[in-house]
């Protein structure tokens, strides 16, 4: 039977728990994490626990939304990924539609799904909610609505990244310090 767990988090939580559950499972990863987020702004730990897992030979892959509803939280998003680009994690954004799926799938017998986005909001100021499930059944399940999402996603490489303007670069380093908060 698979295992079950209930993760929450609040604002001000001295420990982040949610944040934690995300890092202890990307430090426990041999094989794969596969992430399926509309906010990312995940901070230098969480892009650390991810470079960690790449050079441990972990296969990392993020769907990423095209379309973002709070367009702020994209541009800000988009200075943590020239690091994770570099070290080889593949990176893609789905098409056509505005992404709401918030999935972590390690080994695909671990997965965690709820409210809580890779973002500083959701582990240090809103009030959020995860289920943990250890089930290699379900992890199955996940892993094949991840390779459907991945049909309905364009990757972006490291030399598109590279070759964005400068004014999208500009924005990025004006806006990065409010990521903190968004």
């Amino acid at each position: 039977p698979p295992e079950v767990v209930i993760v929450n988090g609040r604002p001000h939580q001295n420990r982040p728990l949610i944040r934690n559950a995300f890092r202890i499972a990307m430090s426990g990863a041999e094989k794969s994490i596969q992430i399926i987020t509309p906010y990312f702004v995940p901070g230098p730990r969480v892009v650390r626990s991810l470079l960690r897992a790449v050079r441990r030979g972990v296969w990392v892959r993020i769907i990423l939304p095209s379309i973002n509803d709070v367009p702020l939280v994209k541009i800000v998003g988009r200075a943590y990924l020239k690091p994770l680009l570099e070290a080889g994690v593949e990176i893609y954004e789905r098409q056509e539609t505005i992404l709401h799926a918030k999935v972590m799938s390690v080994d695909g017998r671990w997965v965690t799904l709820g409210s809580a986005n890779l973002d500083f909001r959701s582990f240090h100021r809103n009030f959020e909610i995860n289920v943990i499930v250890a089930s290699e059944l379900f992890g199955r399940q996940v892993g094949s609505l991840f390779v459907e999402e991945l049909g309905k996603s364009r990757r972006i490489d490291l030399k598109e990244y590279n070759n964005r303007g400068r004014f999208a670069r500009f924005c990025e380093w004006l806006l990065a310090p409010l990521g903190r908060f968004l």
